[in-house]
């Protein structure tokens, strides 16, 4: 027995002469692992890019577990409610409502017609200024037509004037009467 004891014993004697395969194998296996992880990189990042471009768009969204007690909910509250916005409303003239397009509330646009004045007042107000300005109209006519008249009456004072053959008072009387007209007509 001490011989097959000696036998295997010696066998698991190490040997510094023999030359280490150990080595050599486990760097060439981290050499060979390497360059594999590297292809299959480089394979991943070729396919990414070529369907890359067909990628689909997801849209996010917000779940809500609504239950039957909130689909009826009615909210009381106490408090002022006051508009964003005023708007005054004025009229140009004035007189009765005839008509209103909208009530408290409505939306309105600008340029809407919301309302409408009774038109015989305003109608009434424009025959009297019509029937003003005709007769203004007819002032200035005879204010023009009495400078016209005035103006010949005094250049024909002014020329009896000059040769001696009418008063100082009958030359003067045609000059107011001409300056009068002149009046007459500016304010006409």
């Amino acid at each position: 027995m001490s011989e097959t004891q000696n036998t295997d014993l010696s066998f698991l004697k190490i040997n510094r002469n023999e030359p280490r395969q150990t080595e050599g194998g486990s760097r060439n296996r981290i050499i060979l692992s390497v360059l594999i992880i590297i292809v299959i990189i480089a394979v991943g990042s070729f396919i990414a890019v070529r369907s890359g471009s067909s990628s689909e768009i997801v849209e996010l969204g917000t779940v809500a577990l609504t239950t039957s007690g909130q689909e009826s909910a009615i909210l009381s509250a106490s408090g002022y409610i006051v508009a964003q916005r005023k708007a005054a409303v004025a009229s140009k003239g004035t007189g009765r409502l005839e008509f209103l397009g909208v009530i408290e509330g409505d939306r309105v646009k600008t340029g809407e017609i919301i309302g409408r004045l009774e038109r015989r007042d305003v109608e009434a107000g424009l025959g009297q200024v019509k029937a003003n300005l005709s007769v203004a109209k007819a002032m200035l006519e005879s204010a023009k037509a009495e400078l016209e008249d005035a103006s010949a009456s005094f250049e024909r004072q002014k020329i009896l004037y000059a040769q001696n053959s009418i008063s100082r008072a009958e030359y003067d009387g045609a000059n107011a009467r001409y300056k009068r007209a002149v009046a007459g007509v500016t304010s006409a």
